[in-house]
């Protein structure tokens, strides 16, 4: 199927390359990638210091906790339910309790520029903090 004001191929077969190339080229060609192929069909953006995708969140939070915990084996479906009961009740609290965090610095250079610094010595733990305890929300 050809979009007549373009005179680009469009549709399901697109979208699968888009697929690729997106896997092939990865963050830092989203430009490169919109201007290949069928740019009036995807809009890409890059990603802006301070500013988090969810995607990217959830991706890391897969990589470094759940797969670290469970390993990289597939997960039946019929345990799907009860391995998330699990990671809601114990897994998580546990971790969000006791995982070691960065707090950042702002420190501002000559010409105003923000950089965000993590120095060693910011370095704790939520439990660490006063009143911890009353912080944690009950299931």
């Amino acid at each position: 199927k050809t979009d007549e004001l373009h005179e680009w191929l469009s549709g399901p077969a697109s979208k699968k390359i888009m697929g690729r190339e997106y896997e092939v080229y990865g963050h830092s060609e989203f430009g490169n990638i919109s201007r290949i192929s069928v740019a009036h069909l995807y809009n890409f953006t890059k990603s802006r210091p301070r500013h988090t995708d969810d995607n990217g969140l959830v991706e890391a939070k897969n990589g470094s906790v759940l797969r670290k915990n469970l390993g990289y084996a597939h997960i039946p479906q019929a345990c799907a339910e009860l391995l998330n009961e699990y990671h809601k009740g114990y897994l998580n609290p546990y971790i969000n309790f006791h995982r070691p965090c960065f707090f950042p610095v702002s420190v501002i250079d000559h010409k105003g520029k923000i950089k965000k610094t993590y120095p060693y010595e910011e370095v704790m733990i939520p439990c660490s903090f006063n009143k911890s305890q009353d912080l944690l929300k009950r299931p």
